[in-house]
Order: C-alpha cells, then structure tokens, then sequence
C-alpha cells in the first residue's frame, strides 16, 4: 500500500495544489502510526527493513510543504522519546520510527524552530520527562546500544541486524548534526556538554548517575566482539566532537590483534578518524607518541600511507618538527622485525615513502636506518629506492 502511495505521489508533482493536498494528508496519517507500534502498509511477505525503506521513500517523494510546520514531528519525536514500554519485541519498530521522525527534522528544519517547538511541548505537556533535546538523543542512543547488547548475550552472540541497521541509521543522523555545526550549534554543543564533561564539574546537568561517555564507550566496546563497525561509528562521532583525551583513545584502540577482514577494517577506520583529529589539533605529545611507538598501530599507518589522506597528512605532521621526526626513524629501528613480519617487500617500500619528507635534522640518522634495516634485504627494488630517498635528501640540504 505504501509502495502504491509512493508511486500516486510522485506521479502528481507537476500538479502543485493536488500534490501539496495529498502530501499533507499523507503526512497527517502516517505521523499518528509513527507514534505507535501498529504496522501501516505492510504485509505477511515485507520485513521491518523493507518497510523502513518504503517510509523513507515515501517522506522523500511528499511535498515539502507537507512537512512543515514542524510541530506534529516535535510533538511525535517527543511522544516516541518518551515511551517507557519498549522492550525486545518492540525496540525495533520504535527506533525505525524513531528515524524517520529524526530525519524529517533534521532534514526539513532549522535549530531554532525545532527547539522552540521543543521547549513549548515541555511547557505543555505534564508527566514527561523535563530534558533538552540534546539529552533526548543521548538517551535514546544509550537505550538502544544497551537493549541490542543485552538482546546478544541473551542469544548467546546471534545478533539482530535489524537492530544493528537501524541503531547505525541513528547514528549516521548524529554524525549528519555534527556535520552541519553552524546548523545545529546549540544541539551539538548541549550533546557534547552532557556526553563529554569533567564528572566533577557541578555546572554541568547529568542526565544520570553515570558517565555517557564511560558507559557508552563500553557497551561499543563489548559490541565490537560481535559487530564492530558500530564501534568505528562511535569513534568517529568522538572525532566530530573534537575530542581529545589521548587516554580515551588509547583504550578504544587496544584491540587484540586483528583476527578478521571486518576487525582490521574497523581498527584501521578508528585510526583514520584519530589521525584526523591529530593533524586539526597538532597533538604532538601524548597522542602522536602514543601511536608511533605502538608497532601494532604503527603497522596499520604504513599499510594506508598511500590511500588514506588522513594517515598521509599525519606523517607530514611528523616531519614538520625535528623530535617527532627522531622518534619516528627511532620507532621504526625498534620495532623493524616486528613491522616487517608479513610482506617485507610491500612494507618496506611503503616505510620507504613515509621517509621522503624527513626533516632535515634527522638526516644522519635515516641514513643509518638504510644501511642497517634496508640495504640488507634482498630486493632491488628498494636498493633503488633507497637510493632515490639518499638523493631527495642530499638536494633538500
């Protein structure tokens, strides 16, 4: 039914008034089913996911007149937000209309007219829960990542990726915010208030006893044994947040060695979004050490020296200062036979392209470094590198 409804409603573009009428009441039906559990439109045969879909590209073909004003979304987003009934049979259609709620908002309205909207349903409405919608957000994502690892140890691992789709939709809409700060700047700047604040500071209103980022950083963790690219995702709204805390990162980071194409895909994205962070702040000391003496992360920098911008832009920060350039060549030296465990050839010749910008204090000792760990492997091609390398350097002095 919703896919034929699709189907009227792009038909009637070309007919404004008729397509703006049909849109609105479109609209006005499927918000009252959005905030409830019933099923509209669907079928014996259609999964959650199709029907998700369907509702998506029903809200895209409507008349964006259709969507506004905003206060039935605010009003609808609220009433979802607020249920205390969700349990594992029920989570998964609430968070879908939760998206797609979300979505609208974010997508068909400002800042200031959502929370306008926002503040006016607080001030009308009694017996629900007095948070900003900053804190609605955090909880509604706390709520999910909790119920999706309890339903995974409940089924002994078997996760629902249902549930995983759409908690990940959830957290694209987060990461499609912060990308629009100068959009959403009092949101954003709530959101990392409430998530991201020293636990001591009075000032700040928690939301619970508890610390957000503590507590969800733990459950992604735990996630990740089951289904990491929820953890990447997180990391990486941690990076759209500027934040910084190199002990933080650290812990996200210590993942056992990578057993699975997936792990080393997830691990190697997190250091994407940490070397990004890196280079905007130039975090030279803790967090730059922090990654270039760990062989294992040093590993998995080498491997995207050539694809990944970010981990190229951050080996150029390396070599913009003598110290980190010494300590570069110097962690490189240590941990040689440990780096080049897997493919020597294809490792050497990637270290090898990191090594051209060295900054020129630290010339004797890359010298060094090729005559000792280089020359004597058995490859012409990096004798003939390394080579070029000796040149590149001796015109840079």
């Amino acid at each position: 039914a919703l896919q034929l409804l699709t189907v009227i409603v792009d038909s009637v573009r070309n007919e404004g008034d008729k397509w703006k009428r049909l849109s609105r009441q479109i609209v006005d039906v499927l918000l009252v089913h959005l905030q409830s559990h019933v099923a509209i439109g669907s079928s014996k045969n259609q999964t959650l996911l199709d029907l998700y879909s369907t509702q998506l590209t029903l809200f895209d073909v409507v008349s964006s007149v259709a969507l506004r004003p905003i206060d039935p979304f605010v009003v609808a987003f609220r009433a979802l937000a607020n249920r205390n009934d969700i349990n594992h049979h029920t989570i998964n259609r609430w968070l879908m209309n939760i998206n797609i709620i979300l979505r609208c908002l974010v997508q068909n309205s400002t800042e200031d007219a959502i929370l306008t909207r926002w503040n006016d349903a607080l001030s009308s409405v009694n017996g629900t829960r007095n948070e900003t919608f900053s804190a609605a957000l955090l909880r509604i994502l706390h709520d999910v990542v909790l119920r999706l690892l309890t339903n995974t140890r409940q089924l002994r691992g078997q996760i629902d990726m249902t549930l995983v789709f759409l908690t990940s939709d959830y957290l694209y809409l987060l990461m499609h915010i912060m990308e629009n700060a100068k959009q959403f700047r009092t949101i954003i700047y709530d959101f990392r208030q409430l998530l991201i604040h020293d636990e001591t500071d009075e000032t700040v209103h928690r939301l619970d006893t508890f610390s957000y980022l503590t507590i969800l950083s733990e459950y992604f963790k735990l996630l990740s044994s089951f289904y990491i690219p929820l953890l990447l995702q997180w990391t990486h709204i941690l990076n759209m947040l500027d934040y910084i805390q190199e002990a933080w990162w650290s812990s996200m980071l210590s993942i056992l060695i990578p057993s699975s194409l997936i792990t080393h895909l997830s691990i190697s994205g997190q250091l994407q979004s940490y070397c990004d962070l890196i280079c905007r702040h130039e975090l030279y000391v803790e967090h730059l050490t922090s990654i270039i003496t760990h062989y294992q992360l040093l590993f998995f920098l080498f491997e995207q020296s050539d694809t990944c911008t970010y981990v190229h832009n951050l080996f150029g920060l390396i070599h913009r200062t003598s110290v980190a350039s010494h300590l570069f060549v110097e962690s490189i030296y240590t941990n040689w036979d440990n780096l080049l465990k897997r493919n020597k050839l294809l490792l050497s010749l990637k270290i090898f392209r990191t090594l051209e910008g060295i900054h020129l204090d630290e010339t004797c000792l890359l010298l060094v470094l090729l005559i000792e760990q280089f020359l004597p492997l058995p490859y012409i091609s990096v004798l003939r590198l390394a080579e070029l390398i000796v040149l590149i350097v001796l015109k840079r002095c």
